[in-house]
């Protein structure tokens, strides 16, 4: 499972998102035989999470800029933040991250297993709004297998806040 979730991951790393269906099924192909994954999932799976997500992005940020597989390293407090933001969508003068996690579960497990990521995104949101300026206005789960997307951004937001150091 976690093989073909680092093949998702690549997938959805690479995907231009526009342009020829065909090269993208290609693509997609390429990347779980590289991956040796190829019959787990179909491509035709990829290019729909990979639609999904394009929808989501062009409806709720409309106009943004798409950055895939952002380095971060910050520090926060006496430690620091490292890591690679797989989508920060960026507008100026804010931002909001996505992570994908491949997670195949039911339904009424969603919402739990995203929020397990609300810590890392928070501290990613610390460190692109420390270096940037920017405002965070959405930390979200996508989880691809499924074909959702949760939004952990208050949760995360209150974890951000209560890692802050005393007297900040």
């Amino acid at each position: 499972m976690d093989v073909l979730g680092q093949a998702v991951h690549a997938f959805l790393a690479a995907d231009p998102m526009e342009g020829d269906h065909d090269r993208r099924r290609s693509l997609a192909a390429f990347v779980l035989e590289r991956w040796k994954v190829a019959g787990h999932l179909d491509p035709g799976h990829l290019l729909a999470a990979a639609d999904r997500l394009g929808s989501f992005l062009a409806q709720r940020f409309p106009g943004a800029r798409v950055r895939r597989e952002v380095p971060v390293f910050a520090p926060v407090a006496s430690q620091y933040t490292v890591g690679r933001i797989d989508l920060l969508v960026d507008w100026g003068d804010a931002f909001a991250i996505v992570d994908h996690k491949s997670f195949p579960g039911r339904p009424e497990l969603w919402e739990e297993r995203a929020v397990r990521a609300a810590p890392q995104l928070a501290a990613y949101a610390q460190a692109v709004g420390t270096a940037t300026g920017a405002v965070c206005a959405g930390l979200f789960v996508h989880m691809p297998l499924v074909g959702t997307i949760v939004e952990v951004g208050e949760l995360a937001a209150a974890l951000a806040v209560s890692a802050l150091p005393q007297g900040h």
